[in-house]
């Protein structure tokens, strides 16, 4: 239960992320935090990297410098063990944090190098603190990595050491520490009682019950979109122009933050030896270089200049294909389906859960390319009654809420 201030008739949540309104997560947090505002309750949202998007100035608090950021990586990259460095700028953070003296701190992810989860939590105890823990990946119950399933690893059921994905994100180019990080991270949230687990997805709840949180109480509330954002406007079509994108021709998307391994972009490679004229394949989310290596079929972007850019290019593809071998609750997929565009994606992680459960979309086994094909050429009907309330902001953030209630 939180211990909270006698006399106080709302709930002050503290929110941590990486960053305020720019990636899922920041969106996300942006989302919440206006949601807590206008159910009347106060918010105050700790960041480290970037601005802080539309919220105000007054309710952001910065918790260290973009130079201890930069400090904090490059001691991961020697030592392996991210979230334990920065203990003096999370101490003079935690000063902050006692002048708004919050009934909850919602933490969404501490592996981004801004703060040291040992301080963290010491003072969430020492404060009597609630701490709503949500999960965006496997890192909280993990010794090193944020995803196991490429590689198929089960030692986060029993203790990890010796991490076979070292050089993944969180990246160790030297030590690693994986089993002592293990140990710190199951003290750390053995010795809280006011905690509680939340996912996105069913299949990280699952993972999360199978590990050492499965002593704590697990919620699933699925990750919500601005749907006066994401709906069936054209948005700015001038990026279809820019990159003679055609619409006589049957685009199959692909949208990712990161192209790396895990997200699939040797697939759509693979698909596009495949597919004949009448198929375009179109690529947001890539670097330069990986630009400068894509074969001629298919149309790179590193980044679109804005959201309506971004919704120019979901309403006008035939499918988003989301290759992803290992995710939780991707966004894009949500974006996409409020756009009106069905996804295909693998049964990876959370990723085939919304498509499954509005039946928009279609799940595919690895690598099945002609499935995918034939689902493109010849998917012309889509149901245009799904109920997309469920993946709205409004709809995440009133589940939010809830829990609030309850645990005051």
């Amino acid at each position: 239960m939180i211990n909270q201030t006698v006399g106080r008739d709302t709930v002050r949540v503290l929110i941590i992320n990486l960053r305020i309104g720019t990636g899922s997560v920041g969106r996300i947090v942006s989302d919440l935090y206006h949601g807590i505002i206008e159910s009347g309750n106060e918010c105050k949202v700790a960041y480290a990297r970037g601005g802080i998007g539309d919220l105000p100035i007054e309710d952001t608090i910065k918790i260290c410098s973009d130079f201890e950021v930069n400090k904090h990586a490059a001691l991961t990259r020697l030592f392996g063990n991210t979230a334990f460095w920065s203990k003096k700028s999370t101490n003079i953070f935690l000063k902050k944090v006692d002048q708004f003296d919050p009934d909850i701190i919602h933490i969404h992810g501490l592996y981004g190098y801004y703060i040291n989860m040992e301080v963290l939590f010491k003072y969430i105890k020492e404060h009597n603190i609630q701490l709503i823990s949500t999960l965006h990946s496997c890192w909280d119950f993990t010794g090193h990595c944020c995803y196991f399933d490429y590689v198929k690893c089960e030692q986060w059921k029993t203790g990890c050491k010796n991490c076979m994905q070292k050089s993944s994100y969180p990246k160790s180019s030297f030590l690693e520490n994986t089993e002592k990080n293990y140990i710190r991270k199951k003290e750390y949230y053995d010795q809280l009682k006011n905690v509680v687990i939340v996912s996105p997805s069913n299949w990280l709840a699952k993972l999360a019950k199978e590990s050492f949180l499965s002593s704590k109480e697990i919620y699933v509330i699925p990750n919500g979109i601005d749907l006066c954002v994401f709906n069936k406007n054209d948005g700015d079509d001038s990026i279809l122009k820019k990159y003679g994108i055609h619409h006589n021709k049957q685009i199959i998307l692909g949208v990712a933050s990161i192209w790396d391994r895990r997200k699939g972009l040797d697939d759509f490679i693979e698909l596009s030896e495949i597919v004949d004229d009448s198929i375009q394949i179109v690529v947001v989310g890539l670097s330069k270089n990986q630009i400068d290596n894509l074969p001629n079929k298919i149309i790179g972007i590193e980044r679109t200049e804005n959201i309506q850019q971004l919704v120019a290019l979901y309403t006008s593809a035939e499918v988003l294909f989301n290759p992803t071998y290992e995710d939780n609750y991707p966004t894009v997929n949500l974006e996409s389906i409020a756009c009106g565009t069905p996804v295909v994606t693998y049964d990876t992680g959370g990723s085939g859960e919304i498509v499954k459960q509005l039946n928009f979309g279609t799940i595919i086994n690895k690598k099945d390319y002609k499935k995918l094909i034939n689902y493109v050429k010849t998917n012309n009907s889509h149901d245009e009654n799904i109920n997309l309330d469920i993946i709205s902001n409004s709809v995440m953030s009133s589940n939010y809420l809830t829990l609030y209630e309850k645990l005051n």
